[in-house]
């Protein structure tokens, strides 16, 4: 990939497109959160996101490649962007959209940081020093001032938003520091949402039980077409039951359920009558 020293008209209006588009995109996310889970929403984000990266590569005819020797900063870059996103729903899903965009967009000061430590010709001056602990600054006020009564965000979720702005700001460096910046634009994008997309099975079975039921599931108005996704579901209920006991049959009746449903019909039994 060309690396360029300055950055030209076209790139500085692509990174303010860039922002409005995730300015938008939490808003959004605080909105479906109250739907379904956080957990879910970050899987289905990445698994269309792949789909779509996937149809725009055939249409214009991209070849899609990999470079021998990027198997593991792949894996690595993709499970980043896992976590990155799995936070920054969490995140909006505890407090406000105010105040992740406050501590999320801290990232450059991490990657300015890290840059001054890890990058060749990124070297911190004092100017740049001194605006960077003014932004640091401004982020641990907004976190540890909780306003009246506490605010309407909570810790855990403006210090999800800091670990995901952590995470945002590795990518880069996983670019530039592993062989996987040998690889096109395009390709780093394919690592990083096909790895998001294909690990959440194992985040909705670990993570799904602890996040509450879905709204309307009491009721039978929300319907999860996949297996895997039903049985989530189901433990996202039972985990809500108080007790161990209680955790143990609510276990119970699911699989008694699933039973149910690969057991075989009964078999008819005809009976004939003889003449004498």
């Amino acid at each position: 990939m060309e690396r360029r020293e300055r950055m030209d008209a076209a790139g500085a209006v692509g990174l303010v497109g860039f922002s409005l588009l995730l300015g938008s995109n939490q808003v959004i996310i605080k909105l479906v959160n109250e739907g379904l889970q956080p957990v879910f929403w970050a899987g289905l984000r990445s698994v269309v996101a792949f789909a779509c990266l996937w149809l725009w590569l055939a249409a214009s005819r991209r070849p899609v490649r990999l470079v021998p020797g990027t198997r593991a900063s792949g894996l690595l870059m993709g499970a980043i962007f896992s976590a990155e996103f799995l936070l920054l729903f969490l995140a909006l899903d505890l407090t406000t959209v105010t105040r992740v965009s406050v501590i999320f967009y801290t990232m450059p000061v991490f990657l300015a940081v890290a840059g001054h430590f890890l990058l060749p010709g990124e070297r911190l001056t004092r100017r740049k020093t001194l605006g960077l602990a003014l932004a640091l600054s401004g982020t641990a006020w907004a976190i540890l001032d909780r306003g009246a009564g506490g605010g309407a965000g909570s810790l855990a979720g403006d210090l999800c938003a800091l670990a995901a702005a952590m995470c945002w700001a590795a990518l880069p460096l996983v670019s530039r520091l592993t062989p996987i910046g040998r690889e096109s634009p395009e390709m780093q994008i394919v690592w990083q949402v096909m790895v998001s997309a294909g690990d959440r099975g194992p985040e909705f079975r670990l993570l799904v039980p602890h996040a509450g039921p879905l709204p309307g599931q009491r009721r039978g108005l929300v319907q999860l077409p996949h297996a895997g996704l039903r049985r989530a579901g189901g433990l996202a209920g039972a985990g809500r039951e108080r007790g161990a006991g209680d955790h143990r049959r609510a276990r119970a009746r699911l699989r008694g359920h699933r039973a149910d449903q690969h057991r075989a019909p009964p078999r008819r039994v005809r009976f004939r009558c003889r003449r004498r």
